[in-house]
């Protein structure tokens, strides 16, 4: 049985891949896409990070996990909490499942996989982490880590005004930083037992993020700057998967795209009456005033004992800090909808403060209706999803009721600010000229996967049982993915081999429970 290396390039789209490679460049990935299994990845709604790469791990859509979000549902009570590693490791990432199987495996620089935990193999975490964080398991992995590279990072602080004026300095961090992390990856792999290698790579999405106007601009001064960062990553990629024998798959967590456009959804949903605003009384603004300096004078604190800031500025100080924005001014006991989140970003999530179901339903048109129709007095197009039609699980209650995006994901959706036009065709931000967009990337490469197949229809949540397949272990029966069997070698082992589901526990229970009935001993 072949090892499995897993390489994730966030935000990786054929969008860049494919001119590129048209154009003599990437040509480690051209290599394997030529030799391999290849096609879009489609990614969750919304398209971000966090549960993105949450639901590739897990096999399970957001109803499954209740991570819709950067944020995580965790209670029955509606309760935000920041994504931690305790959001994979519950719902059962298939390292977790292989380990349990007897697999060895080394996962490097997972989004939101902190703070690591026990496995049979190596952790290290990727962005969420803290800097100067407990990064790794076991621990004294970190102090490896040190002797290899010099002050390495699990990310690149991209949104930094030094970055927006300073591009040549982003090109060369992201190199660095892209060569630190392939650096520390290889070493491990050299000498270390494994079985399953996952690292994820985020400089493709730092990148982006900030350079797209330049790469779709062929006039602008760091056109080619753009190219030479993925050449670079091309360069890496050929490196770690030239150096062993293994099945390789190539993923992404989503798409990406141009970022136009500003949306201010809480403003729109307050004038058309859905949401009212109370005066904000002397009270209040003491009481706001004070935490934001009491926030203030404990951030540096803190700062000096980062787990402890982890545990407590996140969730604490941003969660106020964005509380305060987008949910403070509302009056509740008048609001029908507001819009929430945590991540100011690509889409809108709107909540619905109506306990009859009928009723809800009734709002859910009617806000549709009405986006639909501001959209044609705008100039816009807008995508309207309820929540029933997007997730299902035993979270699927907690998801915002109604998901929306403006111009397929390319608007900002703003739910912090009621000043200005509802909607403008210019983002708010001066440093961020690329967004996510459902489209990520799949390619299969090695002895076991045929060679020349288009995938059609692969999925975000196809990833883990495909995997368990490859290495021989069931597929629990919980997960929403299918085995990708198409691109495995035709007549090989893989291709033959039975598809073994195994049934998760609760269903193992109802099954008792029946045959018991069935039997008339309850």
């Amino acid at each position: 049985m072949k090892r499995i290396i897993i390489l994730g390039l966030d935000g990786a789209t054929w969008k860049v891949l494919l001119p590129l490679i048209d154009r003599g460049h990437l040509t480690n990935i051209a290599r394997i896409r030529n030799n391999g299994a290849t096609g879009v990845l489609e990614s969750i709604v919304p398209p971000i990070t966090g549960p993105a790469w949450v639901s590739m791990a897990t096999g399970k859509n957001p109803g499954k996990t209740g991570v819709y979000d950067f944020m995580a549902r965790r209670d029955s009570h509606f309760m935000d909490n920041v994504i931690t590693s305790q959001d994979i490791q519950k719902h059962g990432s298939y390292w977790d499942i292989l380990n349990k199987h007897g697999y060895r495996t080394l996962i490097f620089n997972h989004p939101m996989l902190y703070p690591p935990y026990k496995i049979n193999g190596i952790m290290v975490s990727g962005i969420g982490a803290p800097e100067g964080g407990k990064i790794t398991y076991p621990p004294e992995v970190r102090s490896q880590i040190d002797r290899i590279v010099e002050n390495y990072r699990t990310s690149v602080d991209w949104n930094s005004n030094k970055y927006y004026q300073n591009k040549e300095l982003l090109i060369s961090d992201l190199k660095t930083f892209t060569d630190q992390q392939f650096k520390v990856v290889q070493h491990f792999l050299r000498t270390e037992e494994w079985d399953i290698s996952l690292h994820v790579s985020s400089t493709s999405d730092f990148l982006q993020h900030v350079m797209w106007n330049d790469w779709i601009n062929p006039e602008s001064p760091y056109h080619f700057d753009f190219i030479e960062v993925w050449d670079h990553i091309d360069e890496k990629v050929g490196s770690l998967i030239n150096e062993f024998e293994a099945n390789v798959l190539i993923v992404s967590d989503h798409g990406f795209g141009t970022y136009q456009g500003n949306f201010l959804a809480n403003k729109w949903l307050e004038s058309e009456g859905f949401l009212a605003r109370r005066q904000i009384g002397i009270r209040d603004r003491f009481l706001y005033g004070t935490l934001e300096k009491v926030y203030g004078f404990i951030k540096p604190v803190l700062a000096r004992y980062p787990n402890l800031r982890y545990r407590m500025i996140r969730p604490v100080g941003q969660g106020y800090s964005d509380r305060k924005r987008a949910v403070h001014e509302i009056d509740f006991d008048k609001t029908v909808a507001y819009c929430g989140g945590r991540a100011n970003a690509i889409h809108g999530a709107i909540s619905i403060d109506e306990p009859d179901l009928t009723k809800r339903e009734a709002i859910q048109n009617e806000i549709i209706s009405r986006l639909h129709k501001t959209a044609e007095e705008c100039g816009f197009t807008v995508t309207c999803m309820k929540s029933n039609e997007l997730y299902w699980g035993d979270w699927a209650p907690q998801a915002p009721e109604l998901t929306f995006n403006i111009n397929d994901f390319a608007c900002n959706i703003q739910n912090n600010s009621y000043d200005g036009d509802v909607f403008r065709e210019e983002t708010p931000f001066v440093s961020k000229t690329g967004t996510h967009r459902m489209d990520g990337i799949f390619m299969a490469y090695g002895p076991d996967i045929e060679p020349g197949i288009n995938l059609k229809s692969a999925k975000i949540f196809d990833i883990a049982p495909t995997i368990l397949h490859m290495m021989g272990v069931p597929v629990p029966a919980d997960m929403d993915g299918r085995v990708l069997s198409e691109i495995y070698l035709k007549g090989g082992e893989l291709a033959s081999r039975e598809i073994q589901v195994k049934k998760a526990a609760n269903e193992r229970e109802r099954d008792r429970i029946r045959k018991l009935r069935k039997s008339k001993q309850i």
